[in-house]
């Protein structure tokens, strides 16, 4: 009695009767068909990108191996597992969208990775990017490229902390677009020491991009 039951509250719900909870039931179904099969080409796609990285890594263990004549130290990479996983998911209303983790309370929901260009001098919003990186630096380029030509090539480009990598801040020097990036973080109100504290020396010339950033 209770499917029934409960049929009968979804078909009335909806303003109609039996045949009605019918049909939402089968629209439910070829839902959820059609997200088994979105996790099953997702889950093959990670397979694949599982399996390169674990053989990259071997062929790096074997190599260590023969250079040194020795067992490299640490435990040797796990074989991935193919197939999806209890935890992957599907967004019925919004495909494109990846599970991420919330920063605001350390949980997990489905979001997309919106980054935005600004012009410095007019406050205009000039470009804009929707991905599903899970981290900042891989969305800044795509962000740059965004830009429209008719607004020119940009001189120069501020990025923030989360953006900040070696990567960002050599492909941006090779679009000879003068790079500026947050390398760490800063207490909103330092001591008066910190503002007459010695500037440190210049780094070397070998020193990472990330080090003379900073």
């Amino acid at each position: 009695m209770r499917p029934h039951r409960a049929g009968r509250a979804d078909g009335e719900a909806r303003g109609g009767g039996i045949a009605d909870a019918i049909a939402l039931r089968h629209e439910r179904l070829a839902n959820l068909a059609q997200a088994n099969a979105v996790c099953e080409a997702r889950a093959q796609e990670r397979s694949a990108a599982e399996q390169t990285a674990y053989d990259a890594k071997g062929r790096e263990r074997d190599a260590q191996a023969r250079q040194t004549g020795a067992n490299p130290r640490g435990r040797p990479p796990t074989p991935p597992t193919p197939g999806p996983r209890d935890k992957d998911q599907d967004h019925g209303t919004d495909p494109e969208s990846r599970i991420r983790k919330n920063s605001h309370n350390d949980g997990f929901a489905h979001h997309d990775h919106a980054q935005a260009a600004v012009a410095q001098d007019r406050c205009w919003l000039v470009a804009s990017t929707l991905s599903t990186h899970p981290n900042d630096p891989a969305a800044a380029l795509p962000t740059l490229d965004a830009i429209p030509r008719a607004w020119g090539t940009p001189q120069a480009g501020a990025l923030d902390n989360g953006d900040c990598s070696a990567t960002n801040i050599a492909a941006m020097a090779a679009r000879d677009l003068a790079p500026s990036s947050a390398t760490g973080r800063t207490p909103h109100h330092p001591r008066w020491p910190a503002y007459c504290a010695q500037q440190p020396a210049p780094p070397p010339a070998e020193a990472s991009p990330k080090v003379q950033m900073a």
